[in-house]
Order: structure tokens, then sequence, then C-alpha cells
């Protein structure tokens, strides 16, 4: 199961659970509105990481109500919200926070995160990694997703509207050797056991304990 997946799955069931509201996918936590005539929440993924068998996800959710309504009008919605979450995803942990509110927007805001956990953590060993197309053995790996997005803003406004962008994948790997290190930004890798292939990758830090972070925002499946 993927983050981005789970994330669909839940909007299209609080669209049907809650038509009195719009829920949109997001980019950041702001509403992609000027002005709310209704109730909007918004969500996306906040958090994804394999290590080895084990696997995290955490997806938000900011519900923001129209000027003039008061923070008890978020309650209901949002206990509707965490009761369709738990249905489809049983072994999920909901988390609901206190409704306040947003100073940027001037509107009461409250949010909802859904937490995922599988698997136990990463394996002991060694694991053979391809970095341009050369294989090198790795200690441990640990893959995370993020989302990497633009602010567009009217001309004339200080206040985003929408955002746009994609996302942003960042790998850390243990255990690496001197060779590996020296890649110039550009190279390729993909991980043990995995379809993915990460394109256009650059180093974010490297250590001399072998530990090295890259990210790319190209993945091909």
């Amino acid at each position: 199961m993927r983050a981005s997946e789970a994330l669909a799955a839940l909007l299209a069931d609080f669209r049907e659970a809650a038509p009195q509201a719009d829920f949109r996918e997001a980019y950041a936590m702001e509403p992609a509105s000027r002005r709310l005539a209704r109730p909007v929440a918004v969500g996306r993924v906040l958090k994804e990481s394999t290590a080895g068998e084990g696997w995290e996800a955490k997806l938000g959710f900011t519900l923001y109500l129209p000027q003039g309504w008061g923070g008890g009008r978020a309650d209901p919605l949002l206990e509707t919200l965490a009761e369709r979450a738990l249905a489809r995803y049983p072994q999920a942990s909901v988390e609901r926070g206190a409704a306040a509110v947003d100073k940027a927007l001037g509107v009461v805001s409250a949010g909802l995160t859904v937490t995922f956990q599988e698997g136990g953590g990463a394996v002991a060993g060694r694991f053979p990694v391809l970095l341009n197309g050369r294989e090198y053995q790795v200690s441990g790996w640990k893959l995370s997703a993020g989302e990497a997005g633009k602010a567009l803003v009217a001309v004339g406004e200080e206040e985003p509207f929408a955002y746009s962008g994609g996302r942003v994948y960042t790998v850390e790997l243990q255990g690496l050797g001197a060779g590996a290190q020296a890649l110039a930004d550009g190279f390729s890798a993909q991980l043990a056991g995995r379809p993915e292939v990460y394109r256009n990758c650059r180093w974010k830090s490297l250590s001399g304990n072998g530990a090295g972070v890259f990210q790319s925002e190209t993945i091909v499946n």
C-alpha cells in the first residue's frame, strides 16, 4: 500500500461521507481558495518511509471553516472523517487536533492525521544497491517521500491560492564504500528488491562513517 493511494482512497470516502464539504489534495496545508463558501478539507502525504521490511506513512488533513463559523461546528465533521478513516483502515491510528483560528486566513481550522505502520523495521545484513548501473553493498537504507510544491500567488495578493509541484524522494544509505561516495551528482539509483529507478540523483550529505543521503525528483517504475 502506498501513501498516495491511501490518500486518494480516503479523499473519495470523505467526499461520500460529507457531501456538504469540499475535499482536495494539496501540496501544502492551505485551501486553494481565496474565500470559503463552505467547509474545505485539504489532505497530503506528510511522511512515507521504508526501512527493510518496515513501512510507515502519515497523512495529514486540515479542515477550514467559512468565516463566521465557530470551532464547535468542526467537531461533527472531524468525527465523521475519523470514523470513515478507521472503517477503511482498521489498523491505522487517527488523531484529531483542536480547532483554532488560522491567523493567516482568519478562519477556524482543525487537523486530522492518519498514521500507518507495517512490517518490523530494518533487516540485518548487507543489501545490494545499483548506482549508475554498478552494484554496491550497503548495510541498510531508508526511503522517504515528500512534496515539493511551489506557491501560486495572484498579482497584487500575498496569500497563495494554489500550489504546483511534485514529489521529492530522499534515500538514506548506511555502510557506503568510498567508491560509491565518489559518484558525481546526476547518477541513477535502484534499491534492493524494488522496481523503482531514481534518476538525476544528487547528494544531500555524505559522512566519513559511510552514511550518504541523496535526493531525486524523477522516478521510473
